[in-house]
């Protein structure tokens, strides 16, 4: 057979790869792959989670484990917990050392996470507090770049410890587009002064698109 150049292949001459001419539309979803079963030899099936590089799922998983020290907080300028300079950063954050980070960087001396890859990431917090001041209103936000209201005023996660020394549970998650290179911090804001105990706590962020 002739050497042909695919430039010189005319459309007609074109055919689908193999598998897919005797497909219907129900195989949509699966993709050509090196046989599980027959060495040199390909199929067509689903990819399953084995077959994920998953050096490449973008994540980071920090926890908050069994803590007991506190962090002063001093009561908010606006009670609301609506300004940026009002939140404190959080940095008793540990890094999972069971799922390992990918495409962050974390400083696990300020908390800070830092994005490696630009993407859409999903992020899921919760974590549990108490206040030695009864009737304090906690608030959590994440910051971009140290300001905890980067893209204007935006949902706080509230919520009052009534009574002193009482856990109150708080979580939330969400989704946003980050580039590489910026810096992401968890904070806490409080409209009493007191002393706050975040007993525990975690955060996972991963790339989704």
């Amino acid at each position: 057979m002739a050497d042909v150049q695919h430039s010189a292949i005319l459309d007609v001459e074109c055919h689908e790869p193999k598998h897919i001419s005797s497909t219907s539309t129900s195989y949509s979803g699966q993709v050509i792959t090196p046989s599980s079963n027959s060495s040199g030899t390909s199929e067509l099936r689903k990819l399953n989670i084995d077959d994920i590089d998953h050096d490449n799922c973008h994540h980071i998983n920090l926890n908050i484990v069994g803590n007991t020290s506190t962090d002063t907080l001093t009561i908010a300028g606006d009670t609301t917990l609506h300004t940026s300079a009002d939140y404190h950063d959080i940095t008793r954050w540990v890094e999972s050392t069971v799922n390992i980070t990918s495409g962050f960087s974390f400083n696990s001396s300020t908390g800070e996470i830092t994005f490696d890859i630009d993407g859409i990431y999903k992020g899921d917090l919760w974590l549990s507090v108490s206040s030695d001041t009864a009737s304090t209103t906690i608030g959590v936000r994440y910051s971009i770049n140290g300001d905890y209201f980067a893209a204007g005023d935006a949902p706080v996660i509230k919520g009052m410890a009534k009574v002193a020394g009482d856990i109150l549970p708080l979580s939330g998650f969400g989704e946003a587009p980050f580039t590489s290179g910026m810096v992401l911090t968890v904070g806490l804001a409080a409209d009493k002064a007191c002393d706050l105990t975040l007993h525990e706590a975690a955060l996972v962020l991963r790339r989704v698109e």
